[in-house]
């Protein structure tokens, strides 16, 4: 193991055990995670950067890190704490994969976009078919309108993050109209949530299909626990 190699897990185990060991409670415990999982990839971060001296370059990085990865965590938690006051929703916290547009330039010098999958913290709040849509509907009903209500009231109150609405479908029916229903499902999401004045720049819809299915579809239970919506709330990495 070379010095930079040693810098960097030595910061790595000294970072776990403060950021871990004085939590008190879940809350502290979720908000030191995330700083501790800052602090990691700030550290590898730095220790590459100042190549010179990597072992301050991986303590600059892990405090920056950290300071991102605490203020996520943080954000995460508080966003949780309000979306379980609300009934019939079910909201946690997990690491999802979204693509990001990459700028690159080509031999030519010329630069293209390309899309590269990236980790990402997030908070997913699943709304279940019953809670919002008649079967084969895409017209929220009453109910599922001001549950929506409520939804946006927590977004609003939290407007530094971005929102992914995924609509999922059970096997009933063909592949083409269980994709098209998720797809409308997850646009009247979006339009509602827009018209309770939720920033449209931080949505984007998304129709799943059959795809991602969380119970068995040859059961009716699970046919009617996979038609739901959920939403990816995922916090800006600028947050501190």
């Amino acid at each position: 193991m070379n010095t930079m190699n040693r810098s960097i897990a030595l910061l790595v185990i000294g970072s776990m055990a403060m950021g871990l060991g004085g939590c008190q409670t879940m809350d502290e415990h979720r908000t030191a995670t995330g700083a501790v999982g800052g602090a990691v990839l700030g550290g590898v971060a730095g220790a590459v950067i100042d190549g010179d001296n990597p072992w301050r370059g991986a303590a600059i990085g892990a405090a920056a890190g950290a300071a991102v990865g605490g203020g996520i965590g943080y954000m995460l938690q508080k966003q949780k704490d309000s979306f379980d006051r609300i009934e019939a929703l079910e909201a946690e916290e997990r690491t999802i994969v979204v693509n990001e547009p990459v700028e690159k330039a080509g031999p030519d010098g010329a630069t293209t976009t390309q899309y590269e999958p990236v980790e990402k913290q997030a908070l997913t709040v699943t709304m279940g078919e019953e809670l919002l849509f008649a079967k084969d509907s895409a017209t929220l009903t009453s109910a599922g309108d001001a549950k929506l209500g409520e939804v946006a009231e927590v977004l609003r109150k939290y407007p530094d993050s971005d929102v992914i609405i995924n609509g999922y479908a059970s096997e009933d029916g063909g592949e083409k109209y269980n994709t098209e229903l998720s797809e409308r499902r997850a646009n009247a999401v979006k339009n509602t949530l827009i018209r309770n004045r939720v920033n449209p720049n931080r949505l984007i819809a998304l129709g799943h299909g059959t795809a991602n299915a969380i119970a068995d579809n040859s059961t009716a239970y699970g046919r009617a626990k996979n038609r739901r919506v959920e939403l990816d709330i995922i916090p800006r990495e600028e947050i501190k």
